[in-house]
């Protein structure tokens, strides 16, 4: 990986053969080479205008020649696979991880909703008022959609592309989990006996409760299913099938992985390969909530652990005591601290997962301490330490994180 200056005095790394070029109204030209984006730079004919994958703009005029450029996206529930290729070579290759928890985050949101509302007495209600417009799709699926488009609005900002192709897939759930014949799976090969095998033995204290193997998790093919048409509509993108990409990458000896397929899906064979994929994540860009709540923590009776109120709830659910779960309340031995409710007052200059100059070395953030004072850090792999704190007035900004950023080493 290279090092270089610019006139700025700012530190930029080079990783790739290739630098990505605009012209100076913004559209995309072919990439160039580290050590001509070099000289740009320091004559002062360029700027940088972006780093994940590193990106220059001219400030003068130029031809605008370019060459035709075919994107290939493998998309995914968790990992999107994406390369740029032309005739001769690779211009950009990697996958993208995207970000996780949202399902979570919307349920978190919904509890603070709802407790503050419950707050207004006098406030009437208007849950009949709400409507979902044609074709909604849940928050956490949307997130993932809008992600695809905005990898290749990206991609598109920093590459002439003429064409982009998308793998798509439609998945029968019911004859993954019921094939036709009979698989390998345990809870088709394993027999019992008939007197083993009883209502009872299956039920609480049953020595046979849980023991039937889980299936795995069908939300990635779910997923697929819901969004493959979103994702080829109104003739946006082209489409193709795994089994084509299959069938091609084994033809050319490759390995399974997301950016191997979006390579041959971009309809790449012998062209020059990037030399290191750029490997890529989604990070959460702010946290609006105003309000946080700190739940409180108690000993378990049971084994000594510390666990949250919420973990030793009453169970209690629904006014039927049948639909309720287990009431593990009583096992709550002496609270170890209180909950509570703390509001944030101010933004704070860093936030989590960037990144900051202390003592000669890069940290990660964290988190915020003291009223945004002091910075928690994350530690070397060497350290024994949990985390670093410093002052806020010790640090230095190196890089903000947030969006579809490169992952860090």
């Amino acid at each position: 990986m290279a090092k270089e200056t610019t006139p700025q005095g700012e530190t930029l790394f080079i990783r790739f053969m290739k630098v990505h070029v605009i012209n100076k109204h913004g559209r995309p030209l072919m990439p160039t080479t580290p050590r001509k984006a070099r000289l740009l730079l320091k004559s002062g004919k360029a700027k940088i205008v972006g780093r994940d994958p590193f990106t220059i703009q001219l400030v003068y005029g130029s031809s605008g020649y370019t060459q035709p450029v075919d994107l290939g996206i493998d998309a995914g529930y968790e990992n999107i696979g994406f390369s740029a290729v032309n005739e001769k070579e690779e211009l950009i290759g990697g996958e993208l991880k995207m970000l996780k928890g949202v399902s979570e985050r919307v349920t978190e949101k919904r509890k603070y909703r709802r407790t503050r509302r419950n707050r207004l007495r006098y406030r009437k209600p208007r849950f009949s008022n709400r409507k979902r417009k044609e074709g909604w799709l849940a928050p956490s699926i949307q997130h993932k959609l809008d992600t695809h488009d905005h990898l290749i609005d990206k991609i598109c900002r920093i590459l002439p592309v003429k064409s982009v192709t998308i793998e798509v897939a439609a998945f029968d759930i019911q004859k993954i989990k019921n094939p036709p014949d009979r698989t390998d799976r345990p809870a088709n090969l394993i027999t019992l006996c008939t007197k083993c095998h009883t209502a009872k033995n299956h039920q609480k204290k049953g020595f046979l409760l849980g023991w039937e193997p889980k299936l795995k998790s069908f939300k990635g093919e779910t997923f697929m299913t819901l969004v493959r048409w979103r994702l080829t509509e109104e003739g946006r993108y082209e489409s193709t099938f795994g089994y084509i990409t299959k069938g091609k990458r084994r033809e050319l000896e490759m390995e399974k992985s997301h950016h191997n397929d979006a390579f041959v899906i971009a309809g790449g064979t012998t062209q020059t390969r990037v030399v290191k994929p750029l490997m890529l994540e989604q990070i959460r860009r702010n946290k609006r909530s105003l309000e946080q709540f700190y739940d409180a923590k108690y000993r378990d009776s049971r084994d000594g652990e510390i666990r949250s109120g919420s973990e030793l709830s009453s169970g209690r659910r629904t006014r039927s005591i049948k639909l309720n779960s287990e009431n593990l309340r009583q096992y709550r031995a002496h609270k170890v601290s209180p909950g509570r409710r703390a509001i944030k007052k101010k933004r704070y200059p860093y936030k989590q997962r960037d990144l900051v100059l202390f003592e000669g070395k890069a940290y990660e953030v964290v988190g915020m301490q003291n009223l945004g004072t002091r910075l928690s850090l994350k530690p070397d792999a060497n350290s024994k330490t949990k985390y670093k704190t410093a002052a806020l007035s010790k640090v230095k900004p190196l890089k903000r994180r947030g969006g579809i950023c490169e992952q860090q080493a």
